[in-house]
């Protein structure tokens, strides 16, 4: 099992088993959503997560603007959608196409935000 949650976590050597694996995203990836639960591996994703799965304004702001923040903290570049945005990330900030970029979604209530979905 291996840790495609963060950049950084790409030169970890794979987990030999499921709970070492779970042990690793509580301990560096533990930001949870109040809301509904999901974990998210940075305090930015999670803002991200909030605005982007729970905000109705960012829903209305979507429509008529670039809302779709850049993951990278200190970037401030928005885009038009979450295609723009990856796009973006793997141009200007070399994130690999495996990368999960639907990370900001979540998995499952109290779960890491896992797997390749690109």
């Amino acid at each position: 099992i291996t840790c495609s949650l963060a950049v950084a976590c790409a030169a970890l050597a794979p987990f030999t088993s499921r709970a070492a694996y779970k042990l690793h995203c509580r301990t560096a990836h533990s930001n949870q959503c109040t809301t509904c639960k999901r974990i998210l591996p940075t305090r930015k994703l999670l803002d991200l997560h909030i605005a982007e799965i729970h905000d109705a304004y960012f829903r209305v702001l979507a429509e008529k603007d670039n809302a779709y923040e850049c993951f990278v903290d200190g970037c401030q570049r928005k885009c038009s959608g979450p295609f723009k945005r990856k796009l973006h990330l793997m141009d200007k900030h070399q994130f690999p196409a495996s990368f999960n970029f639907h990370v900001i979604l979540g998995k499952g209530k109290g779960k890491e935000a896992t797997g390749s979905a690109g």
